[in-house]
């Protein structure tokens, strides 16, 4: 059996719950599918919420780069100069130009830092995640507390 409330008698509670996002209900029925359906999308809480989640999934991506190895090029601009018995290092106009070139790769593997920052980032998405769910069952209960007692109000009225 779906249960069906016109949408003005909620409109009071759902603002509340909803905020800005209740402000374009029209007069037709609201079942509790809609609402939670409703109240999932455009919580401001929950939208906020799963923002967050996904920042801090983001730091997890980047905690988990720094065990990749690097690599770096590099082109240098300082010349050397010759002379008959050697070579002297240094920036000297107007010599013969021998550009150095640098290659070099890197692979730091025992570094606990990065252990740290990676088990910090893992800890806090899971802590974003436990709290979106936190809120989102909060927010859900507010809403079928407010729905079921204007279903009742409504029986009791008619």
């Amino acid at each position: 059996m779906v249960f069906m409330i016109p949408r003005l008698k909620v409109f009071g509670v759902l603002c509340a719950i909803f905020g800005p996002a209740a402000t374009g209900l029209a007069a037709e029925p609201l079942t509790l599918a809609e609402a939670l359906r409703i109240l999932g999308e455009q919580n401001p809480t929950l939208v906020q919420a799963r923002m967050t989640v996904e920042a801090r999934r983001q730091a997890v991506v980047k905690a988990r780069a720094a065990f990749l190895p690097s690599l770096e090029a590099r082109l240098s601009s300082d010349f050397w100069r010759r002379y008959p018995g050697g070579t002297i290092e240094g920036v000297i106009p107007g010599t013969d130009k021998e550009p150095r070139t640098d290659i070099t790769a890197a692979w730091e593997i025992l570094d606990p830092q990065r252990w740290l920052r990676m088990s910090q980032a893992v800890a806090q998405r899971e802590q974003a995640q436990f709290s979106l769910e936190d809120r989102k069952r909060d927010l859900e209960s507010s809403l079928l507390s407010a729905y079921y007692g204007l279903l009742e109000s409504q029986r009791v009225l008619e």
